[in-house]
């Protein structure tokens, strides 16, 4: 624009110094009043409040919530995603925020006034709504919600770990039960994935899956073994019968929210499979993965406790993962090491966030022998569009389509995703 000179710079910066001055003045040199929101003690806050988790996933937003339940913490699920819950975040927010911070206030939202209206609203409901650190606007959501709920509900919190310590203030048994149920979630989702493509009675996967699903949440609240239930569901899903033609792979990468809730992405699974298509989609753990390298290790303590923690984590996705060797032998998530070699390559590693694990798994569903990698993130990211921008020449060194899709609410994409699928097939 027309201050896009060097004068303009400056400008701009003694209008800023201007501003923040005159905000001190009037505040008598004060600092700002703090928010009600913390991101320490975080077990302890959510053991006095109702949690609400975010509809992020289908699966792993229940499984999540009865990890809490099973050690005391009044925890529900947010279920309901939708255009009206959707509209009713937009009409919060300023507007410049990406998709994920108007559509989980307004889920929270929406769950609050149905309680409200049939007098079941009470205690201290809390979102739970992890932040990061990085060029992520993600990191500043819990202290925008914050707002918003100081008005419309002012005993409503926030419950915002941080991703900087490897979301440290959640610990002990109760962070291995979480980590436990997001690992089952993945591994449904990937079983899920790998076998409704080729189910020949449409529906079956689903009900089947399905129906486990509510006993794995009932074990995992009780804290029972869920390995009987698993091999259950191997049995019942080997049982179902399959076309044999193999399908055009496509692997799903990008921003973590938007690749898991069916309503962000307007449903892109579904609508990869009805294309003819089969999805592998990233999963939830490799952000857990990503964020070890956080840890506080500086210690001998901080040392083995990382090194046990990692080891229990590495042990439970075998076993379960080893349940269900047979179907998704094929299906096996590379290691986040890999994925950051990968990503480094064209990312500096010191840039952190999910630019990296995008364009790093990209590169790895590729030498995988997907058919075609799909990037999606909500409209106006900038790590979504800085792997978009990567990906055109990771796209032409590996001779596989890489199409970046953005996401703001609205749906029509099936004709790109079936174009490129059909040519596939050919």
């Amino acid at each position: 624009d027309e201050h896009g000179g060097d004068g303009g710079y400056v400008t701009r910066l003694e209008a800023f110094f201007d501003r923040v001055e005159s905000h001190f003045n009037r505040t008598n040199g004060a600092p700002p009043k703090e928010t009600r929101l913390t991101t320490s003690l975080i077990s302890r806050s959510m053991a006095n409040a109702k949690v609400y988790i975010p509809p992020m996933h289908p699966v792993a937003s229940r499984m999540m919530s009865a990890a809490l339940r099973a050690y005391g913490i009044n925890s529900v699920a947010l279920k309901k995603e939708d255009e009206t819950t959707y509209a009713m975040g937009n009409a919060c927010v300023r507007g410049s925020e990406c998709m994920p911070a108007a559509s989980t206030i307004g889920a929270f939202l929406y769950q609050l006034r149905q309680e409200e209206q049939q007098g079941t609203l009470n205690g201290s409901p809390a979102l739970f709504m992890p932040c990061a650190d990085g060029p992520c606007r993600f990191g500043q959501y819990a202290r925008l919600h914050e707002r918003i709920l100081q008005s419309a509900y002012p005993d409503a919190t926030i419950i915002s770990p941080n991703s900087d310590d490897h979301y440290g203030d959640i610990t002990g048994p109760m962070r291995i039960h979480i980590l436990k149920a997001l690992i089952i979630s993945d591994t449904i989702d990937k079983l899920t994935h790998r076998i409704r493509p080729y189910e020949h009675e449409k529906g079956l996967t689903d009900n089947i899956i399905n129906g486990t699903i509510d006993l794995i949440e009932d074990a995992l609240e009780k804290r029972v073994s869920v390995t009987s239930l698993l091999k259950q569901m191997y049995v019942d899903l080997v049982g179902i019968k399959k076309v044999a033609k193999p399908k055009p792979l496509v692997g799903v990468v990008g921003e973590i929210y938007v690749r898991n809730s069916p309503f962000s992405n307007a449903y892109l699974v579904r609508t990869i499979e009805a294309c003819g298509g089969e999805a592998w989609v990233a999963p939830i753990m490799e952000w857990l993965h990503y964020t070890t390298r956080y840890e506080d290790v500086r210690t001998l303590k901080g040392y083995f406790k990382s090194a046990i923690q990692n080891r229990v984590v590495a042990y439970m996705e075998n076993r379960y993962m080893g349940i269900f060797r047979d179907l998704l032998n094929m299906r096996r998530e590379p290691s986040i090491n890999r994925i950051r070699r990968s990503g480094k390559r064209l990312i500096p590693d010191s840039i952190e966030g999910e630019s990296i694990l995008t364009v790093g798994r990209a590169i790895e569903f590729m030498k995988q022998g997907t058919d075609l990698v799909v990037n999606v993130s909500p409209f106006g990211c900038m790590p979504g569009s800085i792997s978009a921008s990567v990906l055109r020449d990771v796209s032409l060194q590996y001779g596989v389509p890489a199409v970046s899709l953005f996401y703001d609410g609205e749906a029509g994409f099936e004709g790109i995703l079936e174009a490129y699928i059909q040519r596939s097939k050919k």
